[in-house]
């Protein structure tokens, strides 16, 4: 009996000496075979969370292991970080701001552009041999992602660069989170090379949601909900046994809002998340026993502006700030009104011809990608569209009306019913700036 318990206890410590040994070695991980691509495409105040969002991810990148020349960040810093509880932005190397956050650029540093790089900016130059996690954060609409300034990233070009960095052999396993409205129409429609996991906020037709709107310091929204959900699920727990799709199932849940999706190969949602987001060190305080809830105080990511004005109403007893308030809010509604009626009238100018199915089928919010598996050239048509409408219209002050950009794409979809080229459809929608 003596004997068996002796070896029984020498079991217990070999095992333990294993285990120990195991956490050691996944410890010991080599972070520089691992990339990270952090894009915040929005400037200005009214968008204070976008920004705070990708220096979150940043800082949780950063603990966790990354090496900091193994993150690109790509965000328009014109904000200041005056938050008096959690300071993101403090340590924050950033590499593109300002007017250099711009499609055009976003794909070439995402390409490893060597003229980029001899020009002094950090490009990605992952290989085969790394996994590659990219976060991007702004509004969006159907089939496009916003920039500052009203620049715009088609579906169709964010795919040709997944499928070109697949060919080229750019990454071993590629990990995309999405926070944007219709971020799911990015996908849709799309086969996702293998290798590749993407999750978006929203599906194609509904918008993402922000929250922590009733902070009386920003006076702005502080988060959005997916992100926060992402980033709060990878604080409280271990990165070494929480897998890509444990968090997907989690953040799904937690955003109520909307339909957070997912998209590709699901070999990589099965990888542990320390693949991606580095691993959980001593220094953290993990606590997975930690109930997880919705973030509070959210609003339309398309109302977000709104917040500080939302939050006098709540507050205060103030006449005449309320009576401002309520002003700034009836405004804002009236600006959605007016861009709906010049985006009917845009269509009715451009319409006559149409038989009464292709009419019908115009208001119709059908996802981008279904419709143009068989020609690229609507989403160029579309992209022109929306870049001569934001001329007078911005999604900056009107961001409601990107919920209507669908109906430019229908547009250039029955082009050819029309008798109406681009150049054509194009000069209808300059003449609604007169309105």
């Amino acid at each position: 009996m003596r004997f068996l318990a002796i070896i029984v206890l020498l079991f217990g410590f070999s095992a333990a000496a294993i285990f120990e040994s195991i956490v050691q070695k996944r410890q010991n991980r080599d972070m520089s075979k691992n990339w990270a691509v952090l894009v915040a495409g929005s400037a200005n105040w009214g968008n204070y969370r976008h920004q705070a969002d990708i220096c979150h991810a940043y800082q949780i990148l950063i603990r966790r292991g990354f090496h900091a020349e193994k993150i690109i960040t790509m965000f328009y810093d014109d904000l200041f970080n005056n938050y008096s509880r959690i300071d993101v932005y403090k340590g924050v190397k950033i590499d593109y701001s300002g007017d250099i956050v711009a499609p055009a650029i976003f794909l070439l540093m995402m390409r490893g552009d060597q003229g980029l790089k001899q020009k002094g900016f950090k490009v990605l130059e992952s290989t085969a041999e790394d996994n590659v996690f990219f976060n991007f954060v702004d509004h969006g609409a159907n089939g496009l992602l916003g920039f500052p300034r009203e620049k715009t990233l088609l579906a169709s070009d964010l795919q040709d660069l997944v499928t070109e960095m697949s060919q080229m052999k750019r990454f071993k396993e590629f990990l995309i989170y999405i926070e944007a409205c219709e971020s799911g129409s990015l996908w849709e429609g799309y086969n996702l090379p293998d290798n590749v996991y993407a999750t978006t906020a929203a599906n194609s037709y509904e918008s993402s949601y922000a929250c922590f709107c009733d902070d009386p310091v920003i006076g702005m929204c502080m988060g959005d909900i997916y992100s926060v959900n992402w980033m709060n699920d990878t604080e409280t727990h271990s990165t070494m046994n929480r897998t890509v799709e444990q968090q997907y199932e989690a953040v799904k849940q937690l955003t109520q809002k909307s339909h957070v999706t997912e998209f590709g190969d699901r070999k990589v949602a099965s990888d542990d998340l320390e693949e991606f987001q580095g691993q959980t060190t001593c220094k953290e305080k993990n606590d997975e026993t930690i109930a997880m809830l919705p973030p509070p105080d959210q609003l339309d990511s398309r109302k977000a502006h709104l917040a500080r004005h939302y939050q006098v109403l709540r507050r205060s007893n103030d006449v005449i700030k309320r009576r401002e308030a309520q002003h700034h809010i009836t405004l804002d509604e009236m600006r959605n009104a007016h861009v709906e009626q010049v985006i009917e009238w845009i269509v009715e100018a451009s319409m006559g011809k149409l038989d009464s199915v292709a009419s019908a089928q115009m208001t119709e919010k059908v996802n981008v990608n279904k419709e143009f598996l068989d020609g690229r050239q609507y989403a160029k048509c579309y992209q022109s569209l929306v870049k001569q409408f934001t001329n007078c219209f911005t999604m900056n002050k009107v961001p409601m009306s990107a919920k209507q950009y669908f109906k430019f794409r229908n547009l250039c979809k029955f082009s050819s019913q029309l008798d109406q080229g681009p150049t054509q459809l194009e000069a209808i929608v300059a003449a609604a700036c007169d309105f």
